[in-house]
């Protein structure tokens, strides 16, 4: 990147450090390893001249308070310091980087921002691919780059989505989420998601198992939904619960295996071990799926069993319901895309 380029990216993803955060400032560096003695060069390549440098060594008794007034000194923007290098974490990690102080840098830009860490580690793995899924970084990159041919210049991409990361930790997130849209680097996006949900103490929701001619196999975390898949669960054993009660007695057993062993044969030989229509229901719920209650619906349907039929539209409108809250990654799913969703234990 230029020194425009890396300016911008400062303003980006930095507030600027005002005199407040000096305390803040030097303990960040002492934690990360940085040896006071080294002050002197610091402060110049954090844009502080060679006069004020100087005026503080003569000022200062020993090299701790020298480096709090070299970094009083950029805080408080107390001279116009060179090349205009504000006050900024980012600004820090550079000074740090020209210096030599390498781990130090990469440990303060690590801390402060994780997500952009992440995304240099990545880099090298993913720019290829990053043409193919930019449709899916609207958000990122925004509509002008998504739809010139601008788009097709890697390196323009690639400075685009790392702005846009440095802006906001939840694009790294998106970015993630598009790289598992394509075979090449699935196992990449959902190594970066991972990464990502480390840092910032999140638990993944969701990943992207498939894509396939535009449809997605879209795995969620039982943890997600466990409180929709508790209530949705309660409303199913209620449904069956009336079923039962209401077919306990009519149609006969006898016509009810004829029913099913011409409609499911596969069926057949567990239908024999039921004595009675309770015990065929109880098989038939472990043939239903939460938003698949077909086998029991085609008996009620069947054998006209009115009492529950409005239990089952009932049914149908919270599977409908549930889906529409399910915390899905609404960024990249088109209006035409059918979405297959699994249920993943942690």
């Amino acid at each position: 990147y230029s020194e425009q380029q890396m300016a911008h990216l400062a303003v980006l993803q930095d507030e600027f450090l005002g005199a407040e955060s000096l305390d803040k400032v030097k303990d960040l560096l002492l934690r990360h390893g940085f040896l006071d003695t080294d002050y002197y060069v610091l402060g110049v390549n954090l844009g502080l001249s060679e006069d004020t440098m100087d005026s503080i060594e003569r000022e200062c008794d020993n090299t701790s308070e020298c480096l709090t007034q070299c970094l009083a000194h950029w805080l408080k923007k107390a001279e116009s310091t060179k090349n205009n290098r504000s006050p900024t974490v980012f600004a820090l990690k550079n000074a740090l980087h020209k210096m030599g102080a390498v781990l130090v840098a990469n440990e303060v830009h690590e801390e402060k921002h994780p997500a952009c860490c992440i995304f240099a580690q990545n880099e090298a793995k993913f720019k290829d691919a990053l043409p193919q899924c930019v449709i899916y970084l609207q958000d990122i990159v925004g509509e002008i780059l998504l739809h010139s041919t601008l788009s097709e210049n890697v390196q323009l991409l690639l400075e685009a989505v790392q702005e846009g990361v440095c802006l906001n930790h939840h694009n790294l997130e998106k970015l993630a989420y598009a790289l598992q849209m394509m075979e090449s680097t699935a196992a990449l996006g959902l190594n970066m998601l991972r990464q990502y949900n480390s840092k910032y103490n999140e638990s993944i929701g969701y990943w992207i198992a498939h894509k396939h001619d535009g449809d997605i196999d879209l795995h969620l975390s039982k943890r997600v939904v466990i409180e929709h898949l508790v209530t949705i669960n309660k409303k199913l054993n209620h449904l069956i619960a009336n079923v039962t009660r209401a077919m306990k007695e009519s149609p006969s057993i006898k016509e009810l295996r004829k029913y099913l062993r011409y409609n499911d044969p596969d069926l057949k030989d567990q239908l024999e071990f039921c004595q009675s229509n309770s015990d065929i229901l109880i098989l038939l719920r472990s043939k239903c799926s939460l938003s698949d209650i077909s086998p029991i619906k085609s008996i009620v349907d069947k054998f006209k069993v009115e009492s529950v039929k409005p239990l089952i539209v009932d049914y149908k409108k919270s599977i409908n319901k549930l889906c529409q809250e399910l915390p899905l990654p609404s960024y990249l799913l088109g209006p035409e895309t059918n979405v297959t969703l699994f249920i993943d234990q942690e």
